[in-house]
């Protein structure tokens, strides 16, 4: 899976553990992207959750819809796998 991370609209702080990959924490600042090419899964704790766009294979994910609250701010240990990340796509 391709995973592109964006923060389009203001900056969001991202920790994210691709396959069996240590964890990164960073900022992404406003129109920044990272991409991972992830063979199983990747785990995302975010800060602001609604201000984070991410895409797979270049078709964009709702994440919302993986989280238990619809309006948090904040996610921690999203998991999005090759078996999950379809039902989440817009």
């Amino acid at each position: 899976m391709r995973v592109q991370l964006t923060a389009p609209i203001e900056e969001v702080w991202l920790k994210v553990k691709s396959d069996d990959r240590g964890a990164e924490q960073m900022l992404l600042q406003r129109g920044e992207s990272r991409e991972y090419d992830v063979s199983e899964e990747i785990i995302l704790s975010i800060g602001r959750v609604q201000s984070l766009k991410i895409a797979i294979n270049g078709r964009n994910l709702d994440i919302v819809k993986f989280l238990p609250n619809p309006k948090a701010t904040r996610a921690r240990n999203v998991v999005i796998n090759k078996g999950n990340y379809q039902q989440y796509l817009n």
